[in-house]
């Protein structure tokens, strides 16, 4: 698996990478699906998640509404 080695073994991954693995479609915005797709395609059972903790991250974060977050709103998720 590709993705689970450049997430736990990348000394230089950062935010822009793990924005750019979650949205596979390239739009610009990840959604909770996407999240899940991604955790599921890198981690698959090997990681516990609650889908609507990932929903309430993303509407959290989510500045307009839309149901997704893009880079910026990703980004203030994991700023200090």
């Amino acid at each position: 698996m590709q993705k689970q080695k450049l997430v736990k073994e990348c000394p230089l991954y950062n935010t822009i990478d793990a924005f750019r693995l979650i949205d596979e479609s390239g739009v610009g915005k990840v959604s909770p699906g996407d999240i899940v797709n991604f955790l599921n395609s890198t981690f698959g059972n090997d990681i516990g998640y609650d889908t609507d903790q990932l929903s309430l991250f993303v509407q959290r974060f989510d500045k307009n509404d839309r149901q997704s977050i893009k880079y910026s709103e990703f980004c203030s998720a994991f700023a200090p």
